[in-house]
């Protein structure tokens, strides 16, 4: 249809135009929807002078400026929905909530959640829970707890907070906090790891402080959704998704989840033994599970073992079986002079007699760069 068709066409003019101002209202001009929509006065762009009127603090305006109610039931949907939010009055809720079979499902599309009334948080079960938790309303949230997207912690290889799709920033002691406490550590022993000079009782005003000031930041809505007394709920992490794995001996997910640095930038005495620990138990699982496994299989958890700890000996022992058994007479030899100058230049020794018997005749006829293999 062409332009002045369009003008020939006064509802279709009205609905254009009423179009164009909502974007712009919607988007946070409305002086510039009120210059659009002004010069017609059909239903539509009367509504969005209405609410432009409304959206720079002319209300009385505004109010006066709500054209009649219509008989359609679709522009009597807008109309209640728009002198609602001008004029608060409930009756012009309840009319919309009516009007269709969709009740309260029909609110999300025409009236923000912070414009409803905060004595009906049962009208907000509908609207997109990001919204309502954005706009802080306690009743309405705790009605919708249990739908709260979970908050992510990334512990294994970058430290990292996610949550409704966004970083959230934390101060270096607010980290130490949270890693403390995803790692089970007792309020107690918390309090002496992040305070060891400070006597018991203002380390536990200390911790107290640090507490609160946490639970607001990963919580800013004010209702415990993550951080509760029992420990934390509606949280994804990925060190105890590998604590898991370990402990049911799933070497294929521990392979995928371990990455170093493990709780980056913890910088606690009791981290460092649960990162030792840790480690620890990754490579003997990877060790077990690629020794025991075909050479086809085992190769990538030898490998990652010698990566963690490069002179894990019994791990190369198994690395060149597997190689060898595949003909990879060349990868087993780069391997074995690989390990054979880390150790030499780490501890001026050399591999173990059984080591280079697993070689045999490859050793045998290759040429030492040093003399001796």
């Amino acid at each position: 249809m062409s332009l002045a068709e369009a003008d020939e066409n006064p509802e279709l003019l009205d609905a254009i135009r009423s179009l164009w101002a909502r974007t712009l209202r919607e988007g946070g001009l409305p002086d510039q929807a009120l210059a659009v929509a002004q010069p017609l006065r059909g239903f539509w762009t009367a509504l969005e002078v209405a609410l432009s009127l409304w959206g720079i603090g002319r209300q009385e305006e505004a109010a006066a400026s709500l054209p009649p109610e219509p008989r359609d039931r679709e522009e009597r949907a807008y109309y209640h929905a728009a002198r609602y939010r001008i004029l608060r009055s409930e009756v012009d809720l309840e009319a919309l909530v009516r009007l269709t079979s969709l009740g309260s499902r029909i609110l999300p599309a025409l009236v923000p959640v912070h414009e409803l009334p905060r004595h009906r948080p049962e009208l907000a079960d509908f609207y997109p829970i990001e919204e309502v938790l954005r706009c802080g309303w306690k009743e309405a949230i705790q009605r919708r707890r249990d739908e709260v997207p979970p908050l992510v912690v990334e512990l294994l290889g970058r430290f990292r907070v996610h949550r409704l799709g966004e970083d959230v920033p934390l101060s270096p002691t607010a980290r130490d906090l949270l890693v403390l406490l995803l790692l089970g550590r007792d309020r107690k022993a918390i309090a002496e790891e992040l305070w060891p000079e400070a006597a018991p009782e203002q380390a536990q005003n200390n911790l107290h402080v640090h507490l609160h000031h946490l639970r607001r930041t990963l919580e800013p809505w004010g209702v415990r959704t993550y951080l509760t007394p029992a420990g934390f709920r509606r949280t994804r992490v990925d060190l105890w998704e590998l604590q898991e794995a370990l402990d049911r001996q799933d070497a294929e997910t521990v392979l995928r989840l371990y990455r170093e640095p493990v709780m980056p930038g913890v910088d606690v005495p009791a981290v460092d033994e649960i990162r030792y620990a840790l480690q620890q138990r990754v490579v003997n699982l990877l060790y077990q599970r690629g020794s025991a496994s075909k050479p086809g299989e085992g190769i990538r958890y030898l490998e990652r073992v010698l990566e963690l700890d490069p002179l894990h000996e019994p791990a190369l022992q198994a690395l060149l079986r597997h190689l060898l058994g595949l003909g990879r007479r060349d990868a087993a030899l780069r391997a074995y002079r690989a390990f054979t100058e880390r150790l030499r230049a780490e501890l001026d020794t050399d591999p173990l007699p059984e080591t280079r018997a697993i070689l045999g005749s490859v050793l045998s006829h290759t040429p030492s760069r040093r003399g001796r293999f």
